[in-house]
């Protein structure tokens, strides 16, 4: 496989015939794949077949076939399927199940970037089954019954796809952790591993990680899908962890009134500091949006229909973030704010609207956008602005100034430097953080799962493939 084997598809990989090559991460490479059997028996999948340089590297050949035995013990609707784990001449390789449709990053660039909203059901109805496909690797058990005590630890829009039923899948358990039972850590002392914007506070902080720790990452996704901005932003690495540890996050609804308030207080549940005071599974994440899954047929697969006939935003539908310089900006470019459009969310929309009062300029701005883009789904849409195309879900968005934070942040003035307590794994991260500051942000892009060592030392691993799987290249 390192002569490029993209270059001479298809190509015959085992009992495998290679198609399409969908993307490459910092672990693999992911392809379109077709396998025959008899009397004509033809069944699409994907293949994603380890890096030639890595196949000698113990540690990560033990990660990415973890990956595979972890994802084969799950057998769920919600849950990306593996079909086998093997190697061909030596070359390591994960079949999977190919998820006809977008990623939720995918299909967020590709309404914005047209001038349309997101609507809030498409948002539910995604958030409501990852929280679903999620409660049940988080409830995996052994052959002898004890509990796994499964860990994601890199939920975010690039590993979150909906297929063209409205159905959407959690896939990459490549950074898993089991915390059960027989789990053996695999995150060395001082490491930090998933996307930094998505990481929960008990994390940063040492403090061990559960199933509440990914709930808080989709709390993070289903915050960037309603208002265009991630919770916390920072100018860097050090900033943005502190502000996750100490800041408040803005209620959703002030920077998009026409957040339902039932929707809101989910996210801010989400989003707590706590752990306990968070949904403590997915399945109460799930049964509150349950109301809202009526609308799949109605309003998330028409969506997704005419989002598929777009053509991808700025000429791709790369991870979003891609690597390259932090920019800061008030909001995702282009983004245009999500509404309800089913009666049963309408009506608390219009009560959050009725009892508003003295609305912010940045709800008045919001309100204009939603007028400009109010309408039919297939509406036509505007000409987006130059640079409206560039996805910034991992870049920093400035400092949220004082006039403009919640009450209860400005009551609470986040403190300026990240207390750690010490010892152990925390006073490892602690290191870790403060040798952070040194790295270059050019050289750790913030959309990059990476491995920040004690030392100082950043390493990336197995970062969101480039393209989303079942996604063919622009």
């Amino acid at each position: 496989m390192s002569s490029g084997p993209h270059s001479r598809l298809p190509v015959q990989f085992g009992r495998y015939l290679l198609t399409k090559r969908l993307g490459a991460g910092g672990m693999a490479e992911a392809f379109l794949a077709q396998v025959d059997g008899p009397s004509g028996f033809k069944k699409q999948c994907v293949v994603k077949v380890m890096l030639p340089h890595l196949a000698g590297e113990e540690r990560f050949v033990a990660m990415f076939q973890k990956e595979a035995r972890l994802a084969a013990l799950l057998t769920h609707g919600n849950v990306v399927q593996i079909y086998e784990l093997g190697d061909v001449d030596g070359t390591h390789f994960i079949a999977m199940e190919h998820v006809d449709g977008l990623s939720l990053s995918a299909l967020a660039r590709r309404a914005w970037g047209s001038g349309r909203s997101v609507p809030t059901e498409v948002t539910c109805c995604a958030v409501a089954d990852a929280a679903l496909g999620l409660a049940a690797a988080h409830a995996l058990r052994d052959a002898d019954g004890l509990l796994l005590g499964v860990v994601h630890r890199d939920i975010s829009p690039d590993n979150l796809m909906m297929n063209k039923d409205g159905v959407t899948k959690v896939l990459d358990f490549g950074v898993a952790k089991l915390t059960g039972s027989d789990g053996e850590p695999s995150t060395a002392t001082g490491e930090l591993k998933g996307k930094i914007p998505f990481l929960a506070p008990e994390y940063i902080l040492g403090k061990g990680m559960d199933g509440r720790s990914d709930l808080y990452s989709l709390g993070v996704t289903f915050y960037w899908f309603v208002t265009g901005k991630r919770p916390f932003t920072a100018s860097g690495d050090l900033p943005l962890m502190e502000a996750i540890v100490k800041e408040a996050p803005r209620p959703p609804s002030e920077l998009n009134p026409q957040v339902p308030p039932q929707i809101e207080e989910m996210i801010l549940r989400l989003l707590e500091k706590d752990p306990a005071r968070r949904p403590q599974t997915g399945f109460e994440v799930y049964d509150k949006l349950l109301p809202v899954l009526a609308s799949r047929r109605e309003v998330v697969v028409p969506f997704l229909e005419a989002m598929l006939l777009l053509s991808p935003a700025g000429g791709a539908d790369a991870s979003a973030g891609a690597s390259g310089p932090i920019a800061a900006a008030p909001r995702t470019p282009g983004f245009v704010p999500s509404t309800p459009h089913t009666e049963g969310l309408k009506s608390e929309w219009r009560r959050r609207l009725a009892a508003s009062v003295a609305p912010t300029e940045q709800g008045a701005q919001d309100s204009a956008a939603l007028t400009a883009s109010r309408g039919s789904l297939d509406a036509p849409a505007a000409e987006p602005a130059a640079g409206d195309a560039e996805d910034v879900l991992f870049t920093s968005t400035g400092t949220t100034s004082p006039s403009t934070r919640s009450a209860v942040r400005a009551a609470n003035p986040p403190r300026t430097k990240l207390f750690v307590a010490a010892g152990g794994l925390a006073a490892a991260v602690a290191a870790a953080i403060v040798a952070a500051v040194v790295v270059s942000r050019d050289e750790v892009p913030a959309n990059v799962s990476a491995t920040i060592h004690a030392g100082g030392e950043v390493k990336p691993i197995d970062e969101p493939i480039g393209q989303p799987i079942g996604q063919p290249i622009g």
